[in-house]
Formats: structure tokens, sequence, C-alpha cells
């Protein structure tokens, strides 16, 4: 008996609901048979059409609800979304569809989906608004995502720079793997956008990706991707890895020699399968990008110690691109150099300054062991700190001057150079025998090899702080 009244409530309950739902004043529910007869009026809907639900039922639709078209509805067998019927002041946006039985109609229902067309077109200007958003957040990714250099911006007409300029351009125009190998700052990632930029799929994204900056534990989740809820902390919805993201494009991995061993087996499996496992995914990702790689360092010698896979060196050294340092090209440098000037002076909104031809000798003598990023810096800081119009030899960093004075035997000859880097010198050994004697004057003086009245006088000489011991 129990049992049954507790069985008897759950009914009650459910019927309730559902009651509860038909009658909702948000829908307005109104329900026809096959021939266009109310079978079923909302209570909502009494307020809607001004008639008692106990008089609508029963009634010819168009009867109660003068435009209505559920009888259409009824017949055709077609939904009709989004109409809207006037109910005296008031414009109603309404939803039509079939009811149907054993694949047959037998009736069709309506409800208000929205109060007033009013409504609809404040949802509407919502969606387009949400829709400009998505459109600018893609055009944001596909920029972020995009080359931003080509041929034109390699800068240089020595023979080693047009042999590399020549065999990148031939790289261009096929999907092999591509090894960048040069040093720091010779334009690795330079000839990587160009090569991507005149290629078929210049189109398609170009993702970078710099081995040396990635957290061992986090290659895999970077690359290849995960799936929503693959690990504890995981991103709520997962996330594409790079190689997702260059599908179609081109993928620039800078620092190869950085990527972890259990990394690499993966990576050839992917270049091998045209396929990727996402942690935590159930089924393989077809991938298809161009991949180029870069590296300051000789890949053979990291196989030679085990460092790195040689099957996927091998499957990566298919066009070997050999960018020279700047010392091996000495002719471009004072053209790189004008060029950068004119380049960073127009950055920084400042009159573009003239560099002297002695200033233009130093640069071609100096070793540059940072290549271009070097030149750059130090061209970027003489249009800061220098006031003058012409950048002379006085104003370049000491160590630069002594660095081609030693280098050339004295052989270079600029007036007043010699001079200024002697007494920077002098100053600097100085400075380092204070330190040592944790500035003790006799101590420094000793260590000097010099009387102490004499350090005294060097030591006014370059405005020197005495400090008593």
């Amino acid at each position: 008996m129990f049992a049954q009244n507790k069985t008897e409530k759950k009914d009650i309950l459910k019927d309730e609901l559902i009651q509860a739902l038909l009658d909702s004043p948000y829908e307005g529910l109104v329900v026809v048979d096959r021939n266009g007869i109310l079978r079923y009026f909302a209570k909502s809907s009494e307020d809607i059409f001004h008639i008692k639900q106990e008089e609508a039922i029963g009634k010819y639709v168009t009867e109660v609800i003068k435009d209505s078209r559920l009888h259409i509805v009824a017949k055709t067998g077609k939904a009709e979304f989004g109409g809207v019927i006037k109910v005296g002041n008031m414009e109603r946006v309404v939803a039509r569809f079939p009811l149907m039985k054993d694949g047959k109609v037998i009736g069709a229902a309506g409800k208000s989906i929205l109060y007033s067309p009013q409504k609809l077109e404040r949802l509407y200007l919502k969606i387009k608004a949400l829709e400009r958003k998505v459109e600018s957040y893609k055009e944001n990714l596909s920029n972020l995502l995009a080359a931003k250099y080509s041929f034109e911006d390699i800068i240089g007409n020595s023979q080693p720079i047009k042999g590399a300029k020549k065999l990148a351009l031939k790289a261009s125009q096929t999907s092999s793997p591509v090894l960048i190998v040069g040093e720091t700052g010779t334009g690795k990632e330079l000839f990587a956008h160009a090569i991507h930029n005149a290629s078929i799929r210049r189109s398609f994204p170009f993702v970078k990706i710099n081995c040396a900056a990635i957290p061992k534990e986090l290659f895999e989740s970077e690359l290849f991707g995960y799936e929503d809820g693959a690990f504890t902390g995981a991103k709520i919805g997962g996330k594409l890895g790079k190689f997702e993201l260059a599908h179609g494009g081109t993928i620039f991995l800078d620092e190869i020699s950085e990527l972890p061993l259990t990394t690499q087996a993966k990576f050839l499996r992917v270049l091998q399968e045209k396929e990727l496992d996402k942690l935590g995914g159930r089924e393989p990702v077809k991938v298809d990008f161009r991949l180029i790689v870069a590296t300051n360092k000789e890949l053979e010698g990291s196989v030679e110690k085990g460092e790195f896979k040689k099957d996927l060196y091998y499957r990566l050294n298919v066009v070997n691109l050999k960018l020279p340092p700047f010392r091996n090209i000495k002719e471009d440098i004072p053209f790189i150099a004008h060029y950068l000037m004119a380049k960073i002076c127009k950055q920084l909104r400042r009159k573009v300054k003239v560099l002297s031809d002695e200033t233009i000798e130093i640069f071609t003598e100096y070793n540059w062991p940072g290549n271009f990023r070097e030149l750059e810096n130090v061209i970027e800081t003489l249009v800061n700190i220098c006031e003058e119009d012409v950048i002379l030899p006085e104003h370049i960093p000491p160590e630069m001057i002594k660095s081609v004075i030693l280098r050339q035997d004295g052989k270079i000859n600029i007036p007043g150079v010699l001079e200024r880097v002697m007494k920077e010198a002098e100053k600097e050994a100085v400075m380092k025998a204070l330190s040592y004697g944790k500035n003790n004057k006799v101590k420094a003086a000793r260590l000097l090899g010099i009387h102490r009245s004499h350090l005294y006088y060097i030591m006014k000489k370059h405005n020197m702080k005495f400090v008593n011991m």
C-alpha cells in the first residue's frame, strides 16, 4: 500500500511538471489536429489571444488566431520558423512545426519563441556582434600566424648571400623539409619567412616555435595538443597543438637541436605518417604542413653523441641551407648598416643619422660575433644616445674599437681612436685592481705594478671616486 502511494505521488509530480512546461508563459503553446481543430491551448495563450482556454479548444484555429498557419503546416508537414503574427497592437514571433506518428502527420504545434520582432532584432544584432568578434579574432590569429618577410627583405649582394637566396628560392617551390644552419643572428628565421611567402602554402598559416624556449615537460602538449580532460589542469575543451595550427601551411622549428629525445620519436612518426596522436585523443589526426627547421649547431655532432636521432636527422636534412656569418660577407656590411640606420630611425621617429666613412670602416673590420642581431643592436643604441647627426668613431662602443685595433695590429688608421681605447683600458685595469684589492689603494697599486701616487693620479684623471679603507 505504501509503495503504491509512493508511485502515485511520483506520477502526480510528473504530470504537474509536464503541465507546467506546457503552460509556460514564455512559449504560449497551441496544438491542432490534422484538420486544423484546436486540441490544446495553453493557459499562457489566454493573455496573448484574449480568449479562455475552454472556449478556444474545439474551434477551427483561424477562428481563434486570425493569421495562424497551423492548419497549413498540419497538411504540408513542413515546419515554419520565425513567422510573425499580429495580435491587437502587438506582433509575435512564432514557430510552427508538424507532429508526426508512424511517419504520418497527425497535427501541428505552434509557440511564441520570442515576445516580439523587436526582441528578435536585438537577438540578431547580438549574434552579428558576436560574429564580428569571431571574425576579428580569426583575423588577429591569421596575422599572428602569417610570415612577415620576403626575399626582398634579405639584404646583401655578396656571393654567399646570393647563393643562399638562390637555394632558398628553389626550396620554396617544393614541400621538402629545409634545414637552415647558421650562427646566432645570421637570419635563419628571416629565410624561413621568405621561403614560406614564396611557396604555394603562403595563404595558409606560418607557425614558428623556439624549441629552446619550451620546458621539456610541455613539449608534447605544445606540439601535438590535447583533448578535454587529458590530464589534471588541462584546458576545458582541449587545445590545438602547433602541428594542427600549421595544417596546410608551414611550421618553423628554431633551435631544433633542443628537441627532447622522447619527443623526437613522435615527431618522426608525424613526418612519416602525416598524422599525430593528441594527448588523451582516441583517433589519429591527419596533418599536412611544410617543415622548416633551424639550428646554430652542427647536428652531425649531436647525432654522434646520441643527443639527436639519426633517422630524424636524415629526414630533416633534405635541403641544407647554410647561412654565412658577417665575417664572411664584409662587403655587405656597409649596405646593411645604412639600411638598418634608415629602418631604425623610422621606427623610432628620429631624423636619419649619417654613418661616417671612419665608422663604416670600423664596422667592416669588426668581427660581429652576434652577426645581424648585434649590428642592429649597436645601431639602435647609437640612434638613441648620439645627439649629433653624424655617427663618428668616438660614439662607437669602446670594446668594438679595441677588438678591431687588437685584431688589425694597429693597421687601422683613425685619428683619436687608439688614444680613446688606451684610456678606456687604463680605467678598466684600475677598476679591476681596486676590486681585487677590496678598494685598498696600496694593494691595487701593487697589483698594477705602479706607485700609489701614480694610482691616485690615474684615478683623478678618470674622475674615479676615492674611498678610504
